[in-house]
């Protein structure tokens, strides 16, 4: 069978069948297979749930899920913020830095230079989290630590102390390598 002949089949069935015995082959599959496949929808709609939230509200109501869970739970995550609030203010009035959580700049190649550049943009919160990367990676960063100090005090920090323990590394550093 050549390419002539088969197009001219192609075209004789075309035009003797239209394009309506695609749409009945397609609907007539579609019925013989639809009755199982919404068949969990059927199921489903017998539950009667109108809304997950108004029943998993009813099931702490009636203390299904156990005695007072949902206190349970705001008073453990309660516990766990005072419990952070109070370790970063212990930490901060002994004046060791508190370095923030979740750094994206951790792992950046020049972190020390990336900050400088934050801070000539004038993006100082971000200045900091990069100056952050920066004396994590090299503790012993002087400069690092002096920026990360001028950074916090340019972006007005209220806590004069994380200002203090920056410059006061810094002091430390170039105390003992220049003495």
């Amino acid at each position: 069978m050549g390419p002539s002949t088969w197009a001219d089949e192609f075209t004789r069935a075309e035009l003797s069948n239209g394009p309506d015995q695609w749409v009945n082959e397609f609907s007539t599959e579609r019925e013989l297979h639809s009755s199982g496949d919404d068949q969990w929808v059927n199921e489903f709609s017998k539950l009667h749930v109108n809304d997950w939230a108004e029943e998993f509200g009813r099931q702490v109501d009636e203390g299904v899920l156990g005695d007072d869970s949902a206190d349970n739970w705001a008073t453990a995550y309660d516990d766990f913020v005072n419990e952070q609030v109070a370790k970063r203010q212990s930490d901060a009035s002994r004046g060791v830095y508190v370095f923030s959580d979740m750094n994206p700049y951790v792992g950046h190649p020049n972190p020390l230079k990336e900050g400088q550049e934050l801070f000539r943009k004038g993006l100082l919160s971000e200045a900091v989290l990069a100056l952050e990367a920066e004396v994590l990676k090299s503790p012993d960063n002087a400069e690092g630590w002096r920026l990360l100090g001028i950074t916090h005090a340019e972006n007005d920090d209220d806590q004069q102390v994380t200002v203090l323990s920056c410059l006061v590394f810094c002091w430390r550093i170039n105390l003992y390598l220049y003495c």
